[in-house]
């Protein structure tokens, strides 16, 4: 594969939900984040679905060529796309573009009668935000010197195992007696039905909550894969049909924890808790972790199945069931705005008196006199 499409491939996993953060309304931004996630798995099940009905085709070179060319159609959909979305309004008024900002807000959230989040209240936030954050100004690494920040960057969505399980799918049908094109017809199942509870996922975050969702999620993953282990451990090999059976619907179950409750809240979650001047950097050291993480666990997984056997599973029971009185002890987003949500971890919070004398120069620079009246008189109410 080539690194150059590796690179794009990896600048678009963090620029997405980065984006989408930025430009969704606080009581529907878990839905609208959600929207990656769903896509990204949409496109492992086409995957998936295509390597099955290639298993039926007699002729090689089809085989591979098809799967290559149909990569090429999301792409391509997505560079038709592109030009057409606004620019994100906060990174907009971080450089200074803020009537231009004050624009796009008012058509991503246009005043309506059941519209509680002003568009003008929005853009007040921010300004205030950015303000404070230009006169307490710290780095990315000086910010991990606060414990509050540090916490951000507790990785255990990838230590549920999923992406071992996913990629090394069709050696576990193996284990349990499957062959041919069963393992292929399973697989393709097994994403299509991830692909639908991440969309179920991103209907119900914004109403249960980032944080509970997490807990759900890896408390249910630990249980259903200490369940698998236990029957690949017993059946594994055996011609005991119910065994093996139950090891199936065990994996679907691990899957159905974490496809409806951590899958798509991590992309939310790890968007929302950093400041504007740290979520570019914050968002990507989140998804590099993802894969590092998943990198690690999966190189291992073919010396480590080799050698232990099923006792590799154990990883992703003892390390996910001690993470999760940790998660349970976060700060919950839900319905918070970026800025109030990164305030939780420590980010700077702007006065809530009239605006100080620097960040009154800050924000003349450049916005119009009325856009200044409006962020004071924001700040006065407050």
């Amino acid at each position: 594969m080539s690194p150059c499409f590796c690179i794009r491939c990896g600048m678009l996993s963090i620029v997405t939900p980065l984006y989408q953060s930025e430009v969704s309304p606080a009581r529907e931004r878990g839905r609208m984040v959600g929207a990656h996630g769903i896509l990204v798995v949409t496109g492992y099940a086409c995957a998936a679905w295509t390597g099955y009905g290639c298993y039926f085709e007699a002729n090689p070179e089809v085989q591979w060529r098809l799967c290559l060319s149909l990569q090429a159609v999301a792409p391509l959909l997505l560079l038709i796309a592109t030009p057409r979305i606004p620019e994100s309004p906060r990174w907009l008024i971080a450089h200074g573009q803020r009537d231009r900002a004050l624009k796009i807000l008012n058509r991503l959230q246009p005043s309506t009668e059941g519209n509680i989040e002003s568009a003008t209240e929005t853009f007040t936030e921010i300004c205030a935000q950015i303000a404070a954050e230009s006169e307490n100004r710290q780095s990315f690494f000086q910010s991990l010197k606060n414990s509050q920040s540090r916490k951000r960057f507790l990785c255990l969505a990838q230590s549920s195992g999923i992406l071992v399980i996913s990629n090394y799918q069709v050696l576990l049908w193996n284990n349990l007696g499957l062959y041919g094109y069963l393992p292929l017809l399973l697989y393709s199942v097994y994403t299509s039905w991830a692909a639908f509870l991440n969309w179920v996922a991103s209907r119900i975050i914004d109403r249960i909550g980032r944080v509970r969702m997490m807990v759900i999620g890896l408390s249910g993953c630990v249980v259903m894969l200490a369940c698998y282990t236990a029957m690949v451990a017993e059946y594994s090999g055996s011609d005991n049909k119910a065994g093996n059976v139950m090891g199936i619907v065990f994996l679907f179950l691990h899957l159905t924890f974490y496809a409806t409750f951590v899958d798509v809240t991590s992309y939310v979650y790890c968007s929302e808790i950093f400041p504007t001047n740290q979520r570019a950097q914050g968002v990507a050291v989140s998804i590099v972790g993802l894969f590092m993480m998943t990198l690690i666990y999966t190189e291992a997984a073919s010396t480590a199945f080799a050698h232990v056997g099923w006792k590799y599973y154990l990883v992703f029971i003892l390390v996910p069931a001690a993470g999760v009185p940790l998660i349970a002890q976060f700060p919950e987003t839900k319905g918070l705005s970026l800025e109030g949500s990164a305030a939780l971890f420590g980010a700077p919070e702007p006065k809530s008196v009239a605006l100080g004398k620097t960040q009154v120069q800050y924000i003349e620079d450049s916005t119009s006199t009325e856009h200044v009246q409006d962020v004071q008189n924001g700040l006065g109410r407050g």
